[in-house]
């Protein structure tokens, strides 16, 4: 592939927010330097990029004074190296080099305090949280689907090494973005027995993933179809990708005794951004914490981590093999940035929400799904 000329004195575009406020309502596209790549970075012309509940939840939760303003926004992208910083070491340097596809993501406080996002024409990121997309899966990986896999691909990878072959585990949240790529992670690793949550029709995709059993949360009391099916052979490991704090108040009934809850979720973070809704969220996280003598439940947990660094891994053991595709929910022009987000708050997307930055006819976006 040629690599893209780029000007000094050309412009990068970029959305972004001034204040602290609720997506979309806050975003505004607007025209920015080219970032110029410092010590360790890259500068990459971004084609398409993935959006990500955590996006919203900041800039409507978080204080103020806790942000950098104005910023851009985004976190997932895809792209094409155009030039490189200075003290790459030479294996860093062989491996990105200007005209080289990759993938990576924009850590959160990395966006928070120093204001660099993914819903941008050109960023410039450091290559730790970069993986060059592999020459063997070049031409069948899209651009798409590799925008859709950093932040989601990083966090299965830290909730999938909680569970050992032949273990009997729950997801929480299986056709979330992040439970959908974990079903497949652990299917690969050889667990002995799924059972994950989703509703309705999302219930096949969650079992063609990789579910042996799917609770439909709408339509039964998780808790109660929990102590009634599986107190007795109990789960290895409880992998919540959603924060179901009930489901974890009760678990001594179904999680062993050497078990571990891992929770990544927060989805009691409403978009109305009210106290009580942070309020809940932070009950629920010291829920987590307490000793079983101050009320605490009586199991190992944790909370919201993901693994850094994570996407050569990802892509060597899990992309190459073919083990872990991307499932993509809908696709959103640059421009029509703001519906993507307005679309991913609903909470009813099955798979990842993509905004193409490039136009999807460029060979590089092109789309395998």
């Amino acid at each position: 592939m040629a690599t893209p000329k780029v000007n000094p004195e050309d412009s990068a575009m970029a959305w972004r927010i001034h204040k602290k406020g609720l997506l979309p309502v806050t975003m505004k596209k607007e025209t920015i330097p080219i970032p110029e790549p410092k010590q360790g970075e890259v500068l990459v012309e971004v084609h398409s990029a993935s959006i990500n509940p955590v996006e919203w939840k900041i800039p409507a939760h978080a204080p103020g004074f806790f942000q950098k303003f104005p910023r851009s926004i985004g976190t997932d992208f895809s792209g094409v190296i155009l030039r490189t910083g200075s003290s790459l070491t030479p294996d860093q340097q062989s491996r990105f080099q200007p005209g080289t596809r990759v993938l990576g993501m924009i850590p959160t406080e990395t966006s928070v305090r120093y204001g660099q996002g993914s819903l941008t024409t050109h960023v410039s990121v450091r290559v730790e949280n970069l993986a060059a997309i592999p020459a063997s899966i070049d031409t069948s990986l899209s651009s798409e689907e590799a925008a859709g896999l950093p932040l989601a691909s990083s966090t299965a990878l830290h909730l999938v090494r909680k569970a050992r072959a032949g273990d009997k585990v729950l997801v929480l949240g299986g056709s979330t973005s992040v439970g959908l790529i974990l079903l497949q992670m652990l299917k690969a690793e050889g667990v002995g027995h799924i059972v994950a949550t989703a509703s309705g029709d999302k219930k096949d995709t969650v079992k063609k993933r990789g579910a042996d059993e799917v609770i439909d949360y709408r339509e039964e009391d998780v808790v109660q179809t929990l102590k009634r099916n599986h107190s007795r052979e109990q789960f290895d490991v409880i992998l919540d990708t959603v924060g179901d704090f009930a489901v974890f108040g009760a678990c001594a009934a179904y999680l062993k005794e050497s078990g571990e809850y891992a929770n990544v979720g927060a989805s009691d973070m409403k978009p109305d951004g009210s106290i009580w809704s942070n309020l809940s969220v932070v009950r629920n996280i010291v829920s987590l914490y307490l000793p079983w003598w101050l009320g605490g439940v009586p199991r190992k947990s944790s909370w919201g981590e993901f693994v850094r660094g994570a996407m050569p891994e990802v892509t060597d053991r899990y992309l190459v093999t073919n083990i872990v595709t991307c499932p993509i929910d809908s696709r959103f022009t640059f421009d029509d940035a703001p519906k993507a987000y307005e679309r991913l708050m609903t909470g009813r997307a099955l798979g990842k929400i993509i905004v193409n930055i490039k136009h999807p006819s460029d060979p590089a976006v092109r789309s395998h799904l």
